[in-house]
């Protein structure tokens, strides 16, 4: 039986992470097919002058990018560190197995400050070079 809670257990973790991203991906098409029959309704209106929201977004969001990496790393940073541990001292301490969860909580949280920070100083610079050039 325990070999079959071994299999099963991923595969409804994988099957749940599947299904979130597929509704998602349903609402963000939604989203756009929304958009696109309120602005042919404007069109057919005569009005092309369409709010911010509609404008379509020119080029990638890369601190979304940026964002993401550091979570996911963090992520891969402390189920490494919780595994290289739990090999040294062993699985069964149940302080071992609070210290897993805390460590994967810990270190994309550490990557969510970084890229605050980061972020913070990009945006800082980007606001003295406006404010120079006006």
């Amino acid at each position: 039986m325990n070999d079959l809670e071994d299999i099963l257990i991923p595969i409804g973790f994988f099957a749940m992470v599947a299904v979130i991203i597929w509704i998602r991906y349903k609402l963000s098409v939604r989203n756009r097919e929304m958009i696109n029959k309120e602005r042919m309704a404007l069109i057919e209106k005569g009005v092309y002058d369409f709010p911010k929201e509609y404008e379509v977004k020119s080029g990638i969001n890369l601190h979304k990018y940026l964002f993401w990496g550091f979570v996911i790393s963090g992520f891969g940073i402390g189920l490494i560190i919780s595994s290289i541990l739990n090999y040294i001292y062993g699985n069964t301490d149940i302080a071992m197995q609070y210290m897993t969860f805390g460590l994967i909580f810990l270190f994309p949280g550490l990557g969510m400050l970084t890229f605050y920070k980061i972020r913070s100083k990009r945006e800082k610079k980007e606001k003295e070079k406006i404010d120079a050039n006006s």
